[in-house]
This record gives structure tokens, sequence and C-alpha cells, in this order.
């Protein structure tokens, strides 16, 4: 609904104040304001109301100022204050994807409401708001006509990446992008008990506005998971099919038709939701639909946050009782065994899809076959949803981890993730560590990266550990983030991301007269060693017609070979260990 020029209202001590409608709403939704005029219009709420409060939490590489506000009934604006409430701190960020920018719009309109008409004020008795109304800035700031070609309006938008073309919503484990550091530790401030995350969907078409991703797979502690599944999801479905505005999980469709499925997945910690996820909080992720109008989908944004808020309020206990659950379970060790990737089954469960009709329709322009929906065809379809995760890569818990004091960025970015650590005096310790095998990376850059991919095999070995190593307990409240940073197989380990890529450069190499002398002895001395080359030789002509590598056998198996190539550095303590701390 389109609100009249001015909302006249009460402010607390009872004096009326002119309040202009939100920028979208003044325009009637076809235009969404820019940075400056967001702030603006934040201001003016502010100062109408003392529920409100802003603060910066960072600066893009172009100097603007990363803004975030606080909205508390008791003026519980920092941290310590508004947990000792006892109240749910709850972090809602916009515009991550900043063309995707219909919660930035939704949040002023939730913001006034809460704070300054206090029309919605009672959402404020059981919740504390953390609001980032824009993360990505400087691609919000690069508005055009042009930057969303799927998504109709607002008339201007901003651009997916930032000014370095970062695609923030990759970047929560790696934190190469300065809003992402920023805004990781905006996170360790507030220590939030739920992260809500606003963009805007591709894909299908389909009668819903909402659709959503909230944590509920075992990528996270099982306690958050089952709030997900058994508070979360039937719950504000519920009030939302109340509100008119049924929902319904992101939808991904298998095969790229509906009718033959749609498909649910585990997030990596590289996207929001899965980072909070290993963080021990619920993730929700929301997805307005592109082809519904800019008015609509602001509107059905806003009725969104309002249900998840009404179940915050009248259900506080049911996600404060799993997170204390789930904290107290990572500082004391957690599970034996942790799952850090995950794959689909072939169990599909069948379910109601308010879609429409669509036909498959031959291309003209590239020969290939493209779907065409119908809108002025709604159906409700039976479908399979392949919900049904196991894990791929499991790993043993260690007790902690080791880093030598020369991987200085690795600890640099632990330490922004809110990561204990302490420093080791000199000493030998009983450890196993990783030999990684078949090493490859992958040909075209991700997100500034090379991706690493590799097997790896465990070794004990009693290593000498360098003053200054840090020891990385797994008893923490992020120690689900440490394996997902320190394990070899996990999808966004700090290794696979580059971070250790030195480690796998052979520097030194045999030169012909030198590897011809060196493998005539070793044949000759051991003769177990020949059966095998030979055998390798006859088996694999792609070795047997390659020089080199039957050089570059010889040479690994000789002591001139470099002992720590393709070793991971990082070590694995399996048991509790007495070890020498440095003392402060």
């Amino acid at each position: 609904m389109i609100r009249t020029l001015l909302l006249c209202i009460l402010i607390t001590h009872g004096s009326a104040l002119a309040i202009e409608p939100a920028p979208s709403e003044r325009t009637g939704y076809v235009q969404t304001p820019d940075y400056a005029a967001t702030l603006d219009y934040l201001k003016l709420l502010s100062k109408s109301s003392e529920w409100i409060h802003l603060d910066t939490f960072g600066t893009t590489p172009l100097g603007r100022p990363m803004v975030h506000v606080v909205v508390a009934s008791d003026g519980a604006f920092e941290p310590e204050r508004a947990h000792s409430t006892g109240k749910l701190v709850v972090l809602i960020q916009n515009g991550i994807h900043s063309g995707e920018i219909d919660g930035k719009d939704a949040c002023l309109e939730l913001v006034r409401d809460l704070a300054v008409t206090r029309e919605k004020s009672a959402l404020l008795e059981q919740v504390i708001l953390v609001i980032v109304p824009v993360l990505n800035i400087d691609g919000h700031e690069l508005s055009s006509p042009y930057n969303r070609i799927n998504q109709s309006g607002p008339r201007e938008m901003g651009f997916r990446a930032t000014s370095q073309n970062f695609n923030l919503n990759r970047d929560y484990m790696k934190v190469d992008a300065p809003e992402m550091r920023a805004w990781v530790t905006l996170w360790n401030h507030w220590d939030p008990d739920l992260l809500v995350d606003n963009h805007v969907t591709d894909g299908a078409d389909f009668q819903y506005a909402v659709t959503y991703t909230v944590t509920r797979h075992h990528n996270s502690d099982r306690h958050v998971a089952a709030w997900g599944q058994e508070v979360f999801i039937p719950q504000v479905t519920k009030r939302m099919q109340e509100l008119g505005e049924p929902i319904f999980p992101y939808v991904t469709t298998r095969g790229g038709s509906l009718r033959t499925g749609i498909v649910d997945w585990v997030e990596d910690p590289r996207f929001s939701t899965g980072y909070a996820g290993i963080c021990n909080r619920p993730g929700l992720l929301v997805e307005m639909h592109m082809l519904k109008d800019y008015g609509r989908r602001v509107r059905a944004n806003y009725l969104f946050m309002v249900a998840l808020l009404e179940l915050l309020n009248e259900r506080p206990d049911d996600l404060k009782e799993a997170i204390r659950r789930a904290d107290e379970a990572a500082e004391a060790g957690g599970d034996s065994l942790v799952a850090l990737d995950f794959t689909r089954t072939e169990d599909a469960d069948t379910v109601e899809f308010l879609g429409f009709e669509y036909d498959s329709v031959k291309s003209e322009i590239t020969g290939g076959t493209w779907i065409r929906y119908d809108p002025s065809r709604p159906v409700t379809m039976r479908v399979p949803y392949f919900g049904h995760m196991r894990p791929t890569v499991e790993v043993s818990r260690p007790w902690a981890y080791v880093i030598p004091p020369q991987w200085t960025d690795v600890i640099a970015r632990l330490a922004v993730h809110g990561v204990e650590m302490q420093e080791l005096d000199a000493q030998d310790l009983d450890v196993e560590r990783y030999r990684l095998h078949n090493v490859r990376w992958e040909p075209r850059s991700f997100e500034g990266h090379h991706l690493v991919n590799c097997s790896a095999t465990v070794e004990r070995a009693t290593v000498h550990v360098e003053r200054g190593s840090r020891l990385v307990s797994t008893q923490q409240k992020r120690s689900r983030l440490v394996l997902h940073a320190l394990e070899p197989g996990a999808p966004d380990a700090f290794l696979r991301w580059g971070f250790f890529d030195t480690i796998l450069e052979q520097k030194e190499y045999a030169d012909d007269y030198a590897a011809e002398s060196l493998a005539t002895s070793m044949l000759a001395e051991r003769p177990g060693l020949k059966q095998e080359y030979d055998s390798l030789v006859a088996a694999d002509t792609a070795f047997s017609s390659n020089p080199e590598a039957r050089r570059d056998f010889f040479y690994k198996r000789s002591p001139w070979a470099e002992p720590m190539f393709n070793v991971y550095p990082v070590l694995r303590i399996s048991a509790p260990t007495t070890v020498k701390l440095l003392r402060p």
C-alpha cells in the first residue's frame, strides 16, 4: 500500500511530528534511493525515536562509511548490554548483491513502523535488531537500469560485485574484501542469535514472491539445525500463508524443469547462511522473486520479516536453547566425527508447488531450447523435492591444530574470524599431518583464486614446533569454523583457496646428468624400486613417454627430494596432551 505523502505520528514525548514515507514509497515503488538518501532517511528516523541508533563498522575501498542501525526499545545499543537484556539479537543485512535491494527498502519501512510510528513496536519486546541497510555500498552506487537483466524493477539498481569486483557472498571464509572483514568484525562484536540475508532470486517463474533457505542440515550443530527444520519452517510458512503471501524453499530445478524436481543443497561457508551455520547460528536466506513487481516484492519482504519477528517474540526460548546447547557442545569439544561436505541422496518427497504452466520452446537464435512460463495459467503442481543429504567428507575432530608461525596470513584470517589461539614455545610434539597427492588447480580464476583440488593421506610424526606457533583448540565456540578452515578436505578450506600454494611448488630439480647416474645407482641397489619402476613404465603410457616424469620418479624417492614438498604444514594433535605455552 502506498502511504500518503506525510505520516503523522506521536513520538514518546507526545508531540506531533511529520514523518515522510520511506523513499521508495514516495516513488510508488518505481525507484530505490541512493546510499546518501538511504542514510538521510535513517537519520530522520533516528532523530524521531530514542529507540534507533546509527553507527559505522567499516569503510569501503572507495571511502564510503559502512553504517549499521540498532533498533532497541530499551536503548541497548551495545552488544554486552543487548545480550544482558535476555532478548534475541537478530542481524539483518541487505544489498550484499546490491542490485537485489528489496530488503533495504523493506527495512526502512520496518524501522519506521517499529520505532517511530510504533505500529509494530510489540515485535521489539523480545528482539533487538542490528540492520545493515546496504553491505555492498560501492556496488550499490554503480546504479544503472542495466545491472539486472532478469529482474523487474526498480528503475535503476546497483551492481552485484564490489568496486574490487568481489562477490561478497562467496567471501565469508576467505575474507579477502575489506567489506567482508568489516562485516565479520561486526558479526563477532555483536555475536547475534540469527542472521537474515535479503536477496532477489533468478531462475524459474512461479507464483511465490518469497522463497528461502534456512540452516537445517548437519553442516551446523544439530540443535540449531532442528530449530530451522522443526520451528522456523512450519511456523513462518503458516504465518505467511495467513498473510496472503505463501512461501516455499529456494527453487533450483533438477534438469531445468519444475516437474522433474526441485533440489535442496547444503550451503558451504563461503555463503552467508553456510557461515552462520558453522558459527552455531541459524542463517536465513530470503529470496524475493525477480519477476514480481517491485512494490509487491518490498511489501512481501516486509511481511516475511514481520512473520519471523512474530515467531521470535512468541517463542524466543526455542532459539535461545538451541544456541546455548550448540555453544556448550562446541566448547566441550563437540562430536568426535564432523561432516564437512555433503551431497544429495536420490530420496525425494512429493510436495505441492504453486507454479505456472510452461512450455519448452525451440530457440531460433541458439538452436537450443528454453523454458517459457505463462503467468496467466497458474497451476498447483505435485513435484519431487530432493532435500535429503549425506556427508561426503567426514573427519575426526582433533584436540587441537598447530600452525607454524611463518603462516602469518592464515593466522591473521583466523583472528579476523574470532578464533582463539595460543602461542607455543619451541618443543617436539607427536602429531598427525597430511601428505597431499594429485594436486591440481582449477584453470579459471574464481573470486581471485585458482581453487586447489587434491587428495590427502594422514601420517604420524614427531615434529619440532617452532617458538610462536599457534595452538588452535577445537574446544571453543568457533570450533566448527576451525575445522572448515584447516581441514584440507573441507570445501572452503584455506588450502583450497590457495593460502598454502607455495608448499605445492617444487623448488629443486635434478638435471639430466645428475638424474641419469642417480637412477642407475638406485635401480642397481634397490630391486623393489626397479620392479615398481618397470611396472609403471609398462602400465602407464603417459608416464613411459614422458622423460621428465621418469627422471622425477627417481628424484622424489632419493635423499635429495624436498622433504616438505606437498606436506601440509598445519599439524593435528589428536588427543589432549601437555604443551609448553609462551608466557605473556
